[in-house]
């Protein structure tokens, strides 16, 4: 049975950085819920958590998710975290390098207003792209749908990795 990859596309899971809502009804979390789901639905399956944020005096956001994962009885050893990646585009390309290596179908969850942005960095790409809904952040939200004109623009002009060494500069100091 052929390996299958879930990635769970990351957003801030912190509280207290703009979350409204219960946890259990945010889209990050939605994500992870819809990532057990198709682990127990995929024969062969893990889920990949891919990420090396870490907001300034709390844990690493690939922490948070492994936790949560675990609270909803994901196996450890269904759970693999691969600690690079602060942005959307490298988060995705090293989710098709590992589907790659390891020769294994590839599932990537993204939310709603981040879906169009993954669809333009993975076209042309083999995966199965799903959706899951939950409250978002606002400034997450905000983001996201600026970014769906924005980035493609920014693609197509060659500047996506200034934007991506951008993104990458904030989040290494520890900002959102």
């Amino acid at each position: 049975m052929k390996k299958t990859i879930i990635v769970p596309l990351t957003k801030s899971p912190l509280p207290d950085k703009g979350r409204i809502g219960p946890r259990e009804k945010q889209d990050w979390y939605q994500s992870l819920i819809l990532a057990k789901k198709l682990l127990a639905a995929n024969e062969n399956s893990f889920i990949y958590i891919i990420s090396k944020v870490r907001i300034k005096g709390v844990l690493p956001e690939a922490d948070l998710y492994e936790q949560t994962l675990e609270k909803l009885d994901v196996p450890k050893e269904k759970i693999v975290t691969i600690r690079r990646a602060y942005e959307t585009t490298v988060q995705c390309r090293i989710a098709f390098e590992e589907a790659e290596r390891e020769n294994a179908n590839l599932i990537i969850i993204s939310t709603p207003f981040h879906y169009p942005r993954v669809r333009w960095i993975c076209r042309g790409k083999a995966a199965k792209h799903y959706i899951a809904w939950g409250q978002p952040r606002i400034k997450e939200m905000c983001t996201d749908i600026i970014l769906i004109i924005l980035f493609p623009l920014l693609d197509l002009l060659g500047l996506d990795t200034f934007f991506r060494n951008l993104v990458n500069s904030w989040r290494i100091r520890g900002r959102q």
